[in-house]
């Protein structure tokens, strides 16, 4: 996946590795869930990254014995949509 992700940066110029970012103690823990855990092992379609599914994120969770609350899931899903939006290509002018 490392060689993945490397490539990705190659071709959109971007960082996909984003840096820790300081927050709340009680957010800490979805940030690892989105970083470490989901963002890792998302599709991508040859024109950039996937958004992750509910159906995937359920299995996640259903896989690794976490039990997300409503709204760690409604987070977790907004994080994505964020990080999507900004890997997305940029058009041409």
């Amino acid at each position: 996946m490392a060689d993945h992700i490397a490539s990705l940066e190659r071709q959109t110029g971007r960082t996909l590795r984003p840096e820790t970012p300081d927050l709340p103690f009680a957010f800490r823990h979805i940030w690892q869930w989105f970083v470490e855990e989901l963002t890792p092992r998302r599709s991508s379609n040859g024109f950039g990254v996937n958004p992750l599914t509910h159906a995937e994120v359920e299995a996640w969770a259903r896989l690794t014995g976490r039990t997300p609350t409503t709204m760690e899931a409604r987070l977790l899903m907004r994080l994505d949509t964020v990080v999507v939006a900004a890997l997305r290509p940029k058009p041409s002018t």
